[in-house]
């Protein structure tokens, strides 16, 4: 079981959050399907900044692409690199559509995600005139995973990303309960608890908790492909709450609380829609909806974990 620290307490791993802006064998140096240390998850989950000058992709000059370190998708070739002493690395473009801009909660700077796994990359910056592109990435070296310019390399993390790390979102009651069952599943790496399917950027717990914004409380599974698959993880999900009722759990809320199966390609939707139609006859009828997924706003992280050191846990757990 994972262990998140808060956002507060990162001083060891920088001087100020937001300062500034994984070994498998086949895969030969691509980024692992496993758990982010307490320092990467600090930063690629909860958005703080490590220190200037400190970052191990701050000099690099080889050529190659960097990878996002998470979900291992590649983000930016080297040839988009160049110094602009801020002491982070810094990009002028990123690779088409690997990179996410969004607003920060702060209302002045452009946060930049992976656009796979939403993992924390830093900020981009424009009209410093730089380069060409005046555009400045600024990325955490934590964040990456840099791959040599090698067609072995290349190779090898193509076929990590196929058979490796994905992804699933799953909204259907308390996503606290829902994280902490779904991580006992064999080859769950992590889940997180969050939002998803509202219209409003950047929602507060108490928001959501209002039911104005739109989102459902939902929770993001990363799983391990070669270990289990996106139905085995459907089907336990269907079993983890009650699918039957439209807003779970009436007297705490609304539609935060209803049951969805949030969807990122094709295959998870015909999957997801095989399923319910296996479930078709089921009395009283099933509600669960099949969405495509949007964005995934991570829940505080007093959210995260809530289980793990309780005397107390959900049902699934007995």
């Amino acid at each position: 079981m994972r262990r998140l620290i808060p956002v507060l307490a990162v001083a060891v791993l920088a001087v100020t959050v937001f300062a500034g802006c994984e070994m498998d064998p086949v895969a030969q140096g691509a980024v692992p399907c496993e758990p982010l240390t307490a320092e990467e998850e600090a930063v690629i989950a909860f958005k703080a900044t490590e220190p200037r000058f400190t970052g191990e992709y701050v000099e690099t000059h080889d050529d190659g692409v960097y990878h996002c370190r998470r979900c291992g998708r590649p983000l930016y070739e080297s040839a988009y690199k160049f110094n602009s002493g801020s002491g982070w690395p810094a990009f002028d473009r990123a690779i088409e559509g690997a990179v996410t801009e969004t607003p920060d909660a702060d209302g002045f700077r452009t946060e930049i995600t992976c656009t796979y796994c939403g993992g924390h990359l830093g900020h981009v910056f424009r009209g410093e005139g730089f380069t060409e592109t005046s555009t400045r990435h600024c990325v955490n070296s934590i964040s990456l995973k840099f791959l040599p310019d090698d067609p072995g390399a290349a190779e090898a993390n193509r076929e990590f990303l196929e058979t490796r790390c994905q992804f699933a979102y799953f909204a259907g009651g308390d996503f606290r309960a829902l994280e902490y069952c779904t991580q006992l599943e064999p080859g769950v790496i992590t889940a997180y608890s969050g939002f998803m399917g509202g219209s409003a950027d950047n929602p507060s717990f108490a928001e959501v908790q209002v039911g104005d914004t739109g989102h459902a409380q939902t929770v993001r599974v990363e799983f391990d492909q070669s270990m289990t698959d996106y139905l085995t993880l459907a089907r336990r999900f269907m079993k983890l709450h009650d699918p039957t009722v439209e807003l779970i759990d009436p007297p705490l809320g609304g539609s935060q609380f209803r049951s969805i199966m949030f969807v990122v390609n094709e295959d998870q939707r015909q999957q997801a829609t095989d399923l319910l139609a296996e479930l078709a006859d089921y009395e009283p009828p099933i509600s669960t909806g099949i969405n495509d997924a949007g964005h995934f706003w991570l829940a505080p992280y007093t959210y995260q974990d809530f289980y793990s050191d309780l005397p107390v846990k959900p049902a699934c757990a007995e």
